[in-house]
Parts: C-alpha cells; sequence; structure tokens
C-alpha cells in the first residue's frame, strides 16, 4: 500500500511546496496549478509580519492531501490557523491532529506543515478546486542597516511573499502589503501587487528600507553578527 507521505499533495507562502511521491501505474497522471494565491500582509508597530494567505488550486489524479514548506532562515514563524472554503463560499477552520483523518494539518517539522484532502477511498481528483486559507505570523523580518547620529533608524524588510518550489504555475498572484504608521517607506503606508502568471520556480520577494519612526524598542529584528 502506497505511504500516506508518498501520497501528499504539493501546496506552497514567506514560503515553498515540492512534490512528493509517484503516481502507481494504471492511475490518471497528476497535475496541479494554482487558479490563484491571494496573500494579504501588514506589518505591525513591533516589527511582527501578520498574513493571510489563500490558495485556489485545481487538482487532477490521486493526491491526497497538501504540503506547505516554509522557507529556512532567520524569520521565526508563528502558525494560527488553518481553513477550507466551504460550498457556500464560507470558511470553517482546520483541527490540528491527524493527518489520517480529513481536513485535519499538523507540522511534521518546524517548516512542514501537511494536511490530508482526500481519503484513500474517496473518487481522484478531476480538474477539482479546493480553497485553503492560512494564517500565520512572522517575526524578524526586519533587520536593522542604518541609526543616524539624531537616532533615527533605518530597516531592510526583506521577505518572499510566494513560494518558488512548486510544480505548478500561479495563473494571479494578488498581495496587499500594509504598514503600521510607525513605519514609513517613502510617502505609501502600503502597496499592491499583481502579477499573472507566475511560472514554477519564480515568486515575488519585496525588499524595501522602511524608516522607524516610533519612540518605543523592541527586539523583533535581525541582528547580522558584527
Amino acid at each position: 500500500m502506497r505511504s500516506f507521505t508518498q501520497a501528499w499533495l504539493v501546496s506552497a507562502w514567506l514560503l515553498a511546496l515540492v512534490s512528493i511521491g509517484l503516481a502507481a501505474p494504471g492511475v490518471a497522471q497528476r497535475a496541479l496549478y494554482w487558479e490563484r494565491v491571494d496573500v494579504e500582509a501588514r506589518l505591525d508597530e513591533a516589527g511582527v509580519l501578520h498574513i493571510r494567505e489563500v490558495q485556489t488550486m485545481v487538482l487532477s489524479g490521486d493526491w491526497n492531501g497538501g504540503e506547505r514548506r516554509f522557507q529556512p532562515g532567520t524569520a521565526r514563524l508563528q502558525f494560527d490557523r488553518m481553513s477550507k472554503q466551504q460550498p457556500d463560499g464560507s470558511f470553517r477552520e482546520m483541527r490540528q491532529g491527524d493527518l489520517d483523518v480529513l481536513d485535519q494539518w499538523r507540522f511534521t517539522d518546524g517548516l512542514t506543515l501537511r494536511w490530508r484532502g482526500r481519503r484513500p477511498t474517496d473518487p481522484e481528483f478531476d480538474q477539482t478546486r479546493l480553497v485553503y486559507a492560512l494564517e500565520y505570523r512572522m517575526s524578524d523580518v526586519l533587520q536593522e542597516v542604518e541609526r543616524s547620529a539624531a537616532g533615527q533608524r533605518q530597516f531592510l524588510f526583506d521577505h518572499q511573499f510566494l513560494f518558488t518550489e512548486r510544480s505548478g504555475r500561479v495563473e494571479h498572484l494578488h498581495l496587499e502589503v500594509a504598514y503600521d504608521p510607525v513605519w514609513q517607506s517613502g510617502s505609501r503606508s502600503g502597496f499592491v501587487v499583481d502579477r499573472t502568471p507566475v511560472p514554477p520556480g519564480e515568486g515575488y520577494r519585496l525588499s524595501e528600507k522602511l524608516v522607524y519612526r516610533g519612540d518605543g524598542d523592541f527586539a523583533l529584528v535581525h541582528v547580522p553578527p558584527a
């Protein structure tokens, strides 16, 4: 019997998805692409990045579930919840737990999120559209790069908003980023990005300098070694 791990669907956010498993003889060839990925991100006053990542996937074949691998690096991950869109358009929160149970999820290590999307006895996917929402926070996404004699602090904000290690295309990426007023990037408080399409292996990485206008101090930034 094919192992559960071999049957997992690739699905990837900060992060990255990779294909796992091979189709058994006589089984229809697997296919996967993302109809769209919608990301809403907000950098709060303490330098924590709050993200809601909605993946609209179209699947064919005997996929059993999904995998979202977050990229290693300095950023620290706090995963809050995962939800699945229902036929009426609403989202129902999924449970953390047993990967053998439909619509449950868990982390298999510190960076790899997996979930069950189809029972082994269910019909194979056939251009099946599934929509999942992932909500999580990333800290340590800022690096202080300059401090003036007057005490003004400048930071580099650098984050990969679309996973690059995936086997399918993303037909449409929609990204909305908002900054708390303490962070200043020129005259804007955020921005919107649309990319259509995004081939496998390509992502969208934001890297820009922000000036800190607050009067507090915090320890959620990356301090490079001297």
